[in-house]
């Protein structure tokens, strides 16, 4: 497991607002819940850390390695979505 980190990520959806300035890190064995009401960019965050989705402005880094760019088979990070 390697330490993760996201800085002063935007997101935005056409004109609206997604994600403005999230920042956090966790240290390698650490565990992160991302918690909050219905809508307010959790899954977002996620996407952005796998690469699904790209982020307007911000960085992402794994380990000590900025992943910004990088296709998601290439970050070696796996997602399992809610049914």
């Amino acid at each position: 497991m390697a330490s993760v980190s996201i800085d002063c990520i935007d997101k935005n959806y056409g004109s609206t607002p997604d994600l403005r300035g999230v920042s956090w890190s966790i240290a390698d064995g650490e565990l992160l819940a991302l918690l909050g009401p219905l809508a307010c960019g959790q899954r977002t965050v996620l996407r952005i850390l796998a690469g699904l989705k790209v982020q307007d402005k911000g960085s992402v880094s794994i380990g000590k390695r900025a992943v910004d760019g990088l296709r998601p088979k290439r970050r070696d990070v796996a997602m399992v979505h809610q049914s």
